[in-house]
């Protein structure tokens, strides 16, 4: 029995976990027809053997506790690779990072001594 199971509610579909610590909760919805066929995919445990690993980081796609239930995120460097969602919230940070903060180029200051008058 997969530890999985589908709701639909008008026409979102959720997807339960149904072993989780806390009792029983929506991990992901979707949306239409295709979106239920895709729910009871995860359900029956189709997606269960697709886990891949994150080539940034080595984790299960999407993460290590729901590997393979859903697609994890495109990576920011090239639109092409699958990574997990941790790092795709990271790449995320260090682009926004790059766009507001400048590099500092002098010295390090944590090295120069000041002298206080």
């Amino acid at each position: 029995m997969s530890r999985y199971k589908t709701e639909t509610k008008g026409n979102i579909t959720h997807v339960i976990d149904t072993q989780g610590t806390e009792g029983d909760r929506v991990i992901t919805s979707f949306h239409g027809a295709e979106g239920r066929k895709h729910a009871n995919q995860i359900a029956n445990g189709a997606n269960e053997n697709r886990a891949e690993r994150c080539p940034r980081c080595g984790h299960l796609i999407p993460n290590d506790e729901m590997a393979g239930v859903y697609c994890g995120a495109l990576s920011r460097r090239d639109n092409e690779t699958e990574i997990c969602s941790e790092c795709g919230s990271l790449e995320a940070f260090e682009d926004w990072e790059d766009a507001h903060y400048p590099k500092y180029e002098g010295e390090p200051y944590w090295i120069v001594e000041h002298e206080i008058s």
